[in-house]
């Protein structure tokens, strides 16, 4: 087996609960022969427990369609884990997508600020955006709900944003 990314193979488990808190919050250090090691982040070491492990060695199988042996070792993330990515760069799934969160809010608060309405809003009317109102549109939300001329934004930011 090569060595995949851990959050396409997580995607592939099935797997749920504490168990999916517990590869979440792991990186990928090496598959070799049938053999997955797994580094957990020291913060969340309460999550490894016999039960858990055994179920995500079970859905590692399953994926693999193979009788994976899973070994997981406790330690600070970014201390190891890959010869080949810069140590400050590796993350566990869960901090990824937890960044990622972040970066969403950031362009979507920042493209609030930028949209013109609203800044004729602050400049004719002393309006200001309301802290925390502003939430990225999930890519569900977008798929569900084509905006043909940015009439749903505009009134979205008449009734929840700005006051």
């Amino acid at each position: 087996m090569d060595n995949p990314d851990w959050r396409n193979i997580l995607q592939g488990l099935s797997i749920s609960g504490m168990v999916r808190q517990l590869a979440e919050n792991c990186v990928l250090q090496k598959i070799s022969d049938n053999t997955v090691n797994l580094l957990l982040s020291a913060g969340f070491r309460q999550l490894q427990n016999v039960k858990a492990e055994k179920r995500l060695q079970q859905a590692l199988s399953e994926y693999f369609d193979a009788d994976i042996k899973l070994e997981i070792t406790v330690g600070t993330i970014g201390s190891s884990a890959s010869d080949t990515v810069p140590m400050d760069k590796i993350e566990t799934p869960a901090q990824t997508m937890a960044r990622e969160i972040d970066e969403r809010q950031r362009r979507a608060e920042a493209a609030i600020e930028e949209d013109s309405f609203v800044q004729a809003m602050k400049k004719n009317f002393n309006a200001e955006v309301i802290p925390g109102s502003v939430k990225p549109v999930s890519d569900q939300a977008i798929e569900d709900k084509p905006v043909n001329n940015g009439e749903q934004m505009t009134t979205n930011i008449e009734n929840e944003v700005i006051r």
